[in-house]
């Protein structure tokens, strides 16, 4: 797989100083990466993507901030729940569209 977030960026975003909770980062990083890929059906995506790493801090931040380790629906906010499904619909497409410019499946 590839990277799409290293934990020094993650941890700049965050503002997180120390090394306290770079085990519990590194695992809502890795989470949120393979949520993604599970979510989008994509593995092809890594850290020069501006959506997918959109995608993975709004996850990594949703976690963190309420030390969650399971994505709970339920109380993350519409905005973040609206924003997660457009990006991951987004890179699906974008992806149809790059298989069939390159001769691959139709859209």
């Amino acid at each position: 797989m590839k990277v799409i977030l290293t934990l020094e960026e993650t941890k700049d975003f965050l503002r997180v100083d120390g090394t306290d909770d770079d085990s519990f980062l590194t695992l809502c990083i890795q989470g949120a990466e393979d949520y993604l890929i599970s979510n989008t059906g994509l593995t092809n995506l890594d850290s020069t993507n501006a959506r997918a790493k959109i995608y993975c801090f709004c996850l990594v931040s949703d976690w963190y901030n309420n030390k969650s380790y399971t994505l709970d629906t339920v109380n993350m906010s519409n905005k973040t729940r609206l924003t997660l499904n457009s990006i991951a619909f987004q890179l699906v497409l974008e992806d149809k569209v790059k298989q069939a410019e390159s001769g691959g499946t139709s859209v």
